[in-house]
């Protein structure tokens, strides 16, 4: 069956006396009141081979997949059980997203990349699919249907399906780092079925480290290596800092896939401005910015790099 927010389906439960010695009856208990309603019954005594009716209404819900239902038609008397009815079925969900074509590489910032899908619609004669056109899509991402909608009837069930064939365009805006957002499927302004796509907005170039921090009493040349994930030749147009204290050689103005900054400590006055970033400007398309964090601790100690990154030394 359909999964959908008013579907409920009947079930009548006889139940037996089969003991041979009347049962005393004293009623029935929801124990899932969440998947379903039980007819009360009234406390009664029922003689050997008489037999009680029990009604269960299961309600199916949006949720595809197992829906079950548990009743406990209670008994009085010393070592009695309550006889337990237990009502299943499967759900069907009403559309699917099924992804068709996945995103191979992350985008660079700046770029698109196209993921696509199947999306689908599910019914019956009496209860038909709904249209896939612009009105069951939501998305913040670029989306457009790459063709016209197909029709199949499973024999065995009469389960109609539609299906469409749908791409989602996405453009990797701002820095590097996750991405996600969501493709929604609408059933008269109802979700019926969601998907989340996440990517990675890729760096042209990476910094290791990505962070400095650097202790009072260090004295030593600091260095920072610039590497294009790419492997397409750059060259460093200048390199900049607020934080004082640091003086920066950018090393050779040649094209190069990767370079290497010598950060120099020059120890003076207390530095009134003691944290911010090191900003490194490139003639890289994919990337003419990049940023590595510093701090100049107030205390000595060993210098550090960002976690997760490789040592600064």
């Amino acid at each position: 069956m359909l999964a959908g927010t008013d579907v409920k389906r009947p079930h009548i439960y006889r139940i037996v006396n089969a003991s041979g010695r009347p049962v005393r009856i004293r009623g029935v208990a929801n124990r899932k009141p969440c998947c379903g309603d039980v007819a009360p019954v009234a406390p009664t005594v029922l003689a050997p081979g008489q037999s009680i009716e029990v009604a269960v209404t299961l309600h199916i819900g949006l949720a595809a997949g197992q829906v079950v239902h548990f009743a406990a038609l209670e008994t009085e008397g010393a070592g009695e059980s309550p006889v337990m009815i237990r009502t299943t079925a499967l759900a069907r969900p009403r559309a699917t997203v099924e992804e068709s074509e996945a995103m191979t590489t992350p985008p660079y910032p700046g770029e698109s990349r196209r993921v696509s899908y199947a999306v689908r619609s599910f019914g019956t004669a009496a209860n038909p699919p709904f249209s896939l056109d612009d009105r069951a899509i939501r998305t913040e991402a670029a989306a457009a249907w790459l063709g016209p909608a197909s029709t199949r009837v499973e024999p065995e069930t009469g389960l109609i399906e539609n299906s469409r064939p749908m791409a989602l365009t996405v453009t990797a805006l701002g820095d590097a780092g996750s991405r996600s957002t969501t493709l929604e499927v609408l059933d008269g302004g109802v979700v019926v079925a969601r998907k989340w796509l996440a990517w990675e907005v890729a760096q042209a170039i990476r910094a290791t480290p990505a962070g400095l921090i650097i202790a009072a009493d260090a004295t030593d040349p600091l260095r920072v290596m610039l590497r294009s994930r790419d492997d397409r030749p750059f060259r460093i147009l200048a390199a900049t800092t607020r934080v004082e204290g640091l003086a920066i050689d950018p090393g050779g103005d040649a094209p190069a896939a990767g370079h290497t900054l010598t950060i120099r400590i020059e120890r003076g006055p207390r530095a009134a401005v003691r944290s911010g970033e090191i900003l490194i400007r490139t003639d890289h398309p994919r990337q003419p910015e990049v940023k590595v964090a510093a701090y100049l601790a107030a205390h000595p100690g060993a210098t550090a790099s960002k976690p997760d990154q490789e040592p600064s030394r």
